[in-house]
């Protein structure tokens, strides 16, 4: 199959793509309890369609999957192929057949309108150009009474880390510094309800959890820009340029007595009118 992406969505799946080996390692396992959570407030139940976009290696739509069965189904779409294996992978292991898993951009899907119970989209929407344009046609895909839940970061999320690394990515190669952060695009409630605003739908009920992630050791740090975002300016650097930036950002954090890393998220709940 072949999917049409734009920039984003090309930067977005060469950087998933490679964080697909490190993200379900321990130092990352942060994002697993926020897709969880987004299923909860999506209000689904057995026999349900869902449509989770941005699944990355599964947390939410296995989750989804586990709640709707054995007679309903989730649909799970991400650009970035490897996190789509990793997540098949997952439900094979788990005797979920309810499930599909297809590459796709979620901005081109073409399904039913009013075809589904829920949909869900974890951390993927900031990384959409038209933020509006998408979230509204996520919306037409909803049943009437039907729920959307927009999973952000919230502010001071992956810090000190995201700080310490963009100061090390400064002094070695200030030229691939990612500025600003995508997950700043949602990451306060004004942004938020903004967006819902020019999409087009209802009010959103924001549910902003405080989170942090304790840190075993310090080098887990660098598993966690390996596994996320960050790792998108990694990839542009020699290898004794990777080295100097992650011997840098450790030093910092170090130094710092880092031993937990922001995980704070706004959870963005909208119901599509019954009828």
């Amino acid at each position: 199959m072949t999917v049409h992406l734009d920039p984003a969505g090309v930067q977005a799946a060469e950087t998933y793509d490679g964080a697909a080996g490190h993200v379900d390692a321990p130092p990352c396992s942060f994002a697993v309890r926020h897709g969880h959570m987004a299923v909860e407030l999506a209000h689904i139940r057995q026999g349900h369609a869902v449509l989770d976009v941005g699944c990355g290696s599964g947390a939410s739509a296995l989750k989804a999957a586990q709640v709707v069965a054995p007679s309903g189904h989730v649909l799970a779409v991400d650009v970035a192929a490897n996190m789509l294996y990793r997540a098949d992978q997952k439900a094979a292991a788990r005797g979920l057949t309810n499930i599909d898993f297809v590459c796709d951009d979620m901005g081109a899907l073409d399904g039913p309108a009013g075809h589904y119970h829920a949909v869900i989209g974890v951390f993927s929407l900031v990384f959409v150009s038209d933020m509006p344009r998408v979230l509204h046609r996520l919306y037409q895909l909803l049943r009437p009474g039907g729920r959307i839940v927009i999973t952000s970061w919230a502010d001071g999320a992956f810090e000190p880390l995201a700080s310490a690394f963009r100061r090390a990515l400064r002094k070695t190669r200030p030229d691939v510094l990612i500025d600003p952060l995508p997950w700043r695009r949602l990451s306060e409630p004004d942004a938020i309800d903004q967006l819902f605003r020019m999409a087009g739908l209802p009010e959103p009920q924001l549910h902003h959890v405080a989170d942090h992630h304790i840190v075993a050791d310090i080098r887990d740090h660098w598993t966690v820009v390996m596994g996320s975002v960050l790792r998108t300016a990694v990839a542009c650097l020699t290898p004794e340029e990777r080295f100097e930036v992650e011997e840098d950002t450790i030093g910092e954090l170090a130094r710092g007595g880092a031993d937990a890393i922001g995980a704070s998220v706004i959870h963005a709940v909208a119901q599509k009118p019954a009828i």
